[in-house]
Order: structure tokens, then sequence, then C-alpha cells
């Protein structure tokens, strides 16, 4: 059985330091207001935003930050 995607999804911004890194707090204080709105999901790490800039480690921190508040 497969299941279709349907509703809206955010792109979602990066939590960043006022250094420019990745801060895992900041990127919690997003999520929650993200799906506080009702979204059906999120989208992390696309091309258009600030993974362009982060590095391997940080993605990956990013996704599970993101991944451990979502579900």
């Amino acid at each position: 059985m497969t299941k279709q995607l349907a509703g809206m999804y955010a792109a979602l911004m990066t939590g960043l330091s006022d250094a420019g890194e990745f801060d895992p707090q900041r990127q919690r204080n997003i999520n929650d207001y993200v799906l506080r709105q009702g979204l059906a999901g999120l989208y992390v790490g696309g091309s258009s935003g600030e993974s362009g800039l982060l590095t391997v480690d940080e993605l990956l921190a990013q996704q599970e930050v993101v991944f451990a508040g979502a579900v």
C-alpha cells in the first residue's frame, strides 16, 4: 500500500546561531512554529535555502532535530 502525499509542506529555514552555525534549539523553535500552522509535512535540507552553506554534519544534525520533533 502506498501513501499519497497531500496538503501543504513547508521548506524549513535553518536555525542558525548568531555566529552562523547550526543551532538545535533555534531549529526546534522554527519547527514548533511551522507545525502549529497545521501543515501536512516538512521539507528539510532543500537547495533553495541555507543547506548549501552547511556541512554534512550540520545537515544531518538538522534532519535529526526535525525528525525528532515531527514524529
